[in-house]
């Protein structure tokens, strides 16, 4: 049995020429079809603004509070969890609060409660209020709203 080569039918282009209209490069693709940006993405940005915009304010809220002494670095504390994320980044939903503070209120959730209704009555319900209207988290209006305060 006799083995010859293939014969192509066409010849082989070594260098093809795009045909007209279509996009050549890579960076000219990535300007002709921009990404969307994630939500995880947008929703750390808005951590990381309100965050700082929170610890910028350098005084911890439990500091006059009984039983609470002060002490380390300021945090950003929230009143409801962090995983209601259409308030997650509502200045209503946050305090700064120091370490200690911010443990001490973690692992004594009911002082924690008796302590948000003294410092800041009618918040509370006012969150919950919100959480019932429901709604996507908008992390674009949040992170403008930060990077306007900062500036």
């Amino acid at each position: 049995m006799k083995r010859s080569p293939l014969v192509r039918k066409t010849p082989l282009n070594r260098c093809k020429q795009a045909p007209v209209g279509v996009i050549k490069r890579k960076a000219d693709k990535a300007k002709a079809h921009k990404k969307k940006v994630k939500a995880s993405t947008l929703c750390a940005k808005a951590d990381a603004l309100a965050g700082a915009f929170c610890r910028a304010q350098g005084v911890c809220t439990a500091a006059d509070y009984p039983g609470c002494t002060c002490g380390g670095h300021i945090e950003w504390c929230h009143l409801k969890s962090r995983s209601h994320k259409t308030i997650r980044h509502d200045p209503l939903n946050w305090t700064p609060l120091c370490f200690r503070c911010h443990r001490h209120f973690t692992c004594h959730p009911d002082l924690w409660t008796k302590f948000i209704e003294e410092k800041f009555p009618g918040r509370w319900q006012r969150l919950n209020d919100i959480l019932q209207e429901g709604g996507k988290p908008d992390y674009s209006y949040w992170l403008n709203y930060y990077r306007e305060r900062a500036a």
